[in-house]
C-alpha cells in the first residue's frame, strides 16, 4: 500500500509539473503576439492599398469632363455608357507595373450632378469579385461592395492642380485563408497634382465612439472589433512610386491598440527627403514591454 501510495504520489507530481510547463509555454507563446499583431496591421494596409489603387483607376476612368471620355488601364477594359452616366471597368491581367493580377469587375455611376468634374458631384463605385493577387506573394484579397465619392472642390483628379474627395463606403473582404469581413470607410482624400507629378493626402473622416479621424472600422480575420484611427494624415507620392512616405494610424478597440508609423528607415527611424524603406508597428504586449516590427513595402 505505501509503494502504491508513493506511485500516486509521483504521479500527481508529475502531473503537475507537466501542466505548469503547459501553462508556462501558453503563457510565453501568447507574451510574443506578434503574428496577430502584425496580420492586422497587414490586412488593413492592404486594403487600403488597393482601395486607393482603385481610386487612382476609377478618376483615370472618368477623368474627362462628361461621361463619354475615357482612359486607358493596364490589364482592363473599359466600356462607356453614356446613357446612364456610367463607366465599366472589366479587369482580367496584369496591373501597369506587373506585380498585381487583377481580376473582376468595377461599375462607375454619376448619381449627383450633370458630370464628376463639377464641385458636388457624387459617383458610386460599385465592386463585383474584384480580385487582387501579388504576383511576388501570392497573397490576394477579394473586394466586394462600394464606395460613394464626393467631389468637395470640383475639377478632376491627375488632371487639375489640387482636388478634393470624400468617400464613404460598405465593404465585403476575403483575404487569404479568412472569413469575409464586412468593413465601413470614411475617408477624405485630396490628390495635388503637378507636370505629371502627384501626392495624395488621406485622413479619417468620422468619429466613432469619441475617437476622431477614423477611416475604417469593422471586425478583423480573428473576430475582433477595430476602429483605424489616421492620428497623421498619409501621403503617398509618385517619386517613390505611389507609396506611403508619411503618416501614422492607430488600430483602436483591440486589447492591445496598435500605432502604424509610415515612411522609416531599416531600423524604424523616421525619413524626411527620400523614398523609405518601408512602416514601423508598436505595441505593449501583454507583458507590457514594447514591441516594434519594421515591415517593407
Amino acid at each position: 500500500m505505501k509503494q502504491l501510495f508513493t506511485y500516486v504520489i509521483i504521479g500527481i507530481a508529475a502531473l503537475s509539473i507537466t501542466v505548469s510547463s503547459c501553462k508556462k509555454k501558453d503563457i510565453d507563446e501568447n507574451d510574443d503576439d506578434t503574428t496577430i499583431q502584425t496580420q492586422q496591421v497587414s490586412d488593413e494596409s492592404l486594403f487600403l492599398n488597393e482601395s486607393e489603387n482603385s481610386l487612382d483607376e476609377v478618376n483615370i476612368a472618368i477623368s474627362g469632363s462628361t461621361f463619354g471620355k475615357t482612359r486607358t488601364i493596364a490589364g482592363a477594359t473599359i466600356v462607356d455608357s453614356p446613357l446612364i452616366k456610367a463607366v465599366f471597368i472589366t479587369y482580367n491581367g496584369l496591373s501597369g507595373d506587373g506585380k498585381r493580377m487583377r481580376v473582376g469587375e468595377v461599375k462607375i455611376q454619376l448619381v449627383t450632378g450633370n458630370n464628376w468634374g463639377e464641385a458636388g458631384a457624387k459617383v458610386r463605385v460599385t465592386y463585383s469579385n474584384l480580385r487582387i493577387t501579388n504576383i511576388q506573394t501570392s497573397k490576394s484579397i477579394t473586394l466586394n461592395g462600394f464606395h460613394l465619392l464626393t467631389n468637395v472642390t470640383g475639377g478632376r483628379a491627375f488632371v487639375d492642380a489640387s482636388v478634393m474627395h470624400t468617400i464613404r463606403g460598405e465593404m465585403q473582404l476575403f483575404f487569404d485563408n479568412a472569413a469575409s469581413r464586412n468593413w465601413q470607410i470614411a475617408r477624405k482624400r485630396i490628390v495635388n497634382y503637378n507636370n505629371g507629378n502627384y501626392d495624395i493626402t488621406i485622413s479619417g473622416d468620422t468619429t466613432i465612439s469619441g475617437y476622431t479621424n477614423i477611416a475604417v472600422w469593422g471586425t478583423n480575420r480573428n473576430g475582433n472589433d477595430f476602429y483605424t484611427q489616421l492620428a497623421q494624415p498619409i501621403i503617398f507620392n509618385s517619386i517613390c512610386l505611389g507609396k506611403p512616405v508619411s503618416g501614422q494610424k492607430v488600430h483602436k478597440k483591440l486589447a492591445r491598440e496598435i500605432t502604424v508609423t509610415y515612411g522609416v528607415d531599416a531600423n524604424g527611424n523616421v525619413v524626411i527627403g527620400t523614398c523609405p524603406y518601408g512602416l514601423k508597428v508598436n505595441w505593449i504586449n501583454i507583458r507590457n514591454v514594447n514591441k516594434t516590427v519594421v515591415i517593407s513595402y
